[in-house]
């Protein structure tokens, strides 16, 4: 089985990073939430991507619909996301 590992310790262009992580067991989500907060990177990453308009209009559409959804908060997903979250930020600030 591969095995991921969340530190990203292999992300060279990083310099300055802070990593927490915590097992979860509730009703609605089992497992390992990690929150990687960069401070510091070598270089911005630079890319030369041709995107057709079609592809640009498509992508704009979605994110915009993305984006109603966490703002109202429709988004089961994105509501468990950010309780949890919310929970690692107050555990690493030694607030719970």
């Amino acid at each position: 089985m591969k095995r991921k590992l969340a530190d990203r310790l292999d992300w060279n262009r990083v310099l300055h990073r802070k990593f927490i992580s915590k097992f979860v067991d509730e009703v609605d989500f089992k497992g390992h939430i990690t929150l990687i907060s960069i401070y510091q990177v070598k270089e911005s990453l630079r890319r030369n991507i041709k995107i057709n308009e079609d592809d640009y209009r498509l992508a704009k559409s979605v994110m915009t619909d993305l984006i109603k959804e966490i703002e109202r908060m429709e988004n089961n997903n994105i509501k468990n996301s950010t309780n949890h979250f919310e929970y690692i930020l107050m555990e690493s600030q030694g607030r719970h």
